[in-house]
């Protein structure tokens, strides 16, 4: 499954480094942390159709995410530092929690969904050129937002949760059946 997401979606995705809460714009690690994630993710953007080239977008997530999340999470996830700069942690290394993977997330597509939706939907079609018609239809069933929302969350929860490693066998048994279809 892996694999099936290394797309330039994810590719975006699976670099962020993240900051953390904090709360008010007077705290210093916050405001550094939200400037230092919106330039990590404008700098790890690395199509022309990646939604983070826009600093705009980037910015957005920066914000929510140390708004929702918190710096002292975000640094104990080691994905920022004490003074509140990105590290070049992984997303899917990081082990968050399910509540904060999925504020994670919800950031992500509240600055950025269609877009992402769209280099998720472009990476499964290139995938499926060759697949049957059947195959093709069970795919694109497969993989909505939901579905691509699910296997984020999962991702950055890492190995660490049982939840995470039974649902992303759940979508790659469904991937497997499809991909099977002729």
């Amino acid at each position: 499954m892996k694999k099936l997401l290394a797309g330039a979606a994810l590719a975006s995705v699976a670099t962020i480094s993240l900051t953390a809460c904090g709360g008010s714009s007077a705290d210093p690690v916050a405001t550094q942390a939200k400037t230092s994630i919106a330039k990590e993710l404008t700098a790890n953007a690395t199509t022309a159709s990646d939604p983070f080239k826009d600093a705009t977008k980037a910015s957005c997530v920066a914000n929510n995410v140390v708004d929702k999340i918190g710096t002292k999470a975000l640094i104990g996830y080691g994905l920022i530092d004490a003074q509140g700069n990105a590290t070049k942690a992984k997303l899917d290394s990081a082990k968050a929690s399910k509540a904060d993977a999925t504020s994670l997330v919800d950031s992500l597509f509240s600055c950025a969904g269609p877009e992402l939706m769209a280099q998720f939907q472009t990476t499964m079609a290139g995938r499926e050129a060759s697949a049957p018609p059947a195959a093709k239809a069970c795919l694109t069933a497969l993989f909505t937002e939901d579905t691509f929302r699910t296997i984020l969350v999962a991702q950055m929860e890492g190995s660490s949760s049982a939840d995470a490693v039974a649902t992303m066998k759940d979508i790659q048994t469904k991937a497997a059946a499809c991909a099977a279809m002729k």
